[in-house]
């Protein structure tokens, strides 16, 4: 049965070293999220709520306040904190009812956490938000530039979702190459299941944003001269291969001053390299790489339909509670899996009956059970099959995978 089209609050969120800011807010239709599992003792993160009025906060989102990743400085790698901006994305299913509050808090460890509320009324969707560390909402710049573009039509149904792919380091003389890249794209999604199904409900548009200068950052080639104009870069964690835009908002705010509010966008970044690569987030990034449909497919699974990666190779800090779909942790390290445990899997109805779990890789690739390694991790946490495209661009979307894109697509449908 369909998921039922709620409204939403949807926030977009900076998060950098400093304390986060919103900038920006809509009112949207669509699909709940799933609240997150309440913070680890100690973490420091914020986290954002609904409050109805006269009740206690019923719905919640975590986010990290910080990201620590590895940098390269003068031809070696270190751990830092990192300094760039991480765009969240965040939407609060909401009744509607104007006195509702948006209620946000910072810390969760030891010691009384900041907090501070502000009436959903006060936005007007409009006005500036103001609170102490959530500084004003801001309307970039960028909004007010009107950069070509081209509408490739893919359906007359007006709710379809609007995928904006805008190039990164590409000068206005190679602007045809990325037109390719992403007709190429195009074209492997939608012979890609389960996109083949839901053609109608995915249109595109490419907008024509010229960089100064031709090329991406590369720790590999610091002598080369360039200037991408979302700041995409390679070797992001010191992984060769994680290409992530530094100015992702920058693209969010060109793709909605193309398109406007009314539509459901995500919008995709083509950064100038023909070395493998990509990102998910809020923004999805991939290469011109010549793989560069599968990379695209690929990350547009974290980005828009929430997916995680379920490959095992990168040693990702361990998450105890995953919020993606298609991961699950043990329930009991090393403790065996109870008939309770079987049923509390997040993809437990699409289990292949009396499937042994954990599943070995024995079982082969048509079962649907729990595979362990996923979210770069070996051990702890489980995938539903033993491969996916979110584990391998050449093979299919699982079950639940595809599932999970099926939910998400439906009220976009005609």
């Amino acid at each position: 049965m369909a998921e039922p089209i709620r409204q939403l609050i949807r926030l977009l969120i900076r998060v950098g070293p400093e304390r986060p800011e919103i900038i920006d807010v809509d009112a949207v239709s669509g699909i709940a999220p799933q609240p997150d599992p309440p913070p680890q003792p100690g973490s420091r993160a914020f986290w954002i709520g609904i409050t109805e009025p006269g009740a206690e906060p019923v719905f919640q989102r975590l986010a990290a306040l910080r990201r620590h990743e590895e940098t390269f400085e003068k031809g070696s790698w270190s751990n830092a904190t990192s300094t760039r901006d991480n765009l969240v994305e965040i939407e609060l299913p909401w009744s509607g009812d104007p006195e509702a509050t948006l209620l946000v808090v910072i810390g969760t460890g030891e010691g009384q956490p900041e907090s501070t509320a502000v009436s959903i009324a006060s936005l007007g969707l409009l006005d500036p938000l103001r609170i102490p560390y959530l500084s004003q909402f801001t309307l970039l710049a960028e909004r007010e530039i009107q950069y070509p573009r081209t509408d490739l039509n893919l359906t007359d149904n007006g709710k379809a979702v609007m995928l904006a792919f805008l190039p990164d380091g590409f000068v206005e003389a190679e602007f045809a190459a990325f037109h390719r890249i992403v007709a190429d794209f195009i074209d492997q999604l939608r012979r890609t299941a389960p996109f083949d199904r839901y053609r109608d409900a995915i249109d595109a548009v490419m907008i024509d944003v010229p960089s100064a200068k031709s090329g991406i950052h590369d720790p590999l080639k610091l002598d080369a001269d360039v200037d991408p104009w979302f700041g995409s870069g390679m070797g992001t964690g010191n992984m060769r291969r994680l290409i992530v835009a530094e100015h992702a908002d920058r693209a969010i705010s060109v793709a909605r001053a193309a398109i406007g509010k009314a539509r459901r966008i995500q919008c995709l970044i083509v950064a100038n390299t023909s070395d493998y690569g990509g990102s998910g987030g809020t923004v999805a990034v991939f290469s011109g790489h010549s793989d560069s449909g599968q990379i695209a497919i690929h990350e547009l699974g974290h980005s828009m339909f929430k997916l995680a990666d379920e490959y095992s190779d990168d040693g990702n800090p361990f998450d105890a509670n995953p919020a993606e779909p298609n991961v699950s942790a043990e329930p009991v390290p090393g403790g065996g899996w109870t008939a309770e445990d079987r049923g509390r899997l997040k993809w437990n109805r699409l289990l292949t009956p009396d499937i042994q779990l954990p599943t070995p890789p024995s079982a082969g690739p048509a079962v649907i059970g729990a595979f362990e390694g996923a979210k770069s991790r070996p051990e702890g946490l489980f995938r539903p099959t033993l491969d996916c495209k979110m584990r391998a661009l050449t093979k299919p979307f699982c079950p639940v995978c595809s599932a999970a894109i099926a939910a998400a697509l439906d009220p976009y449908l005609p």
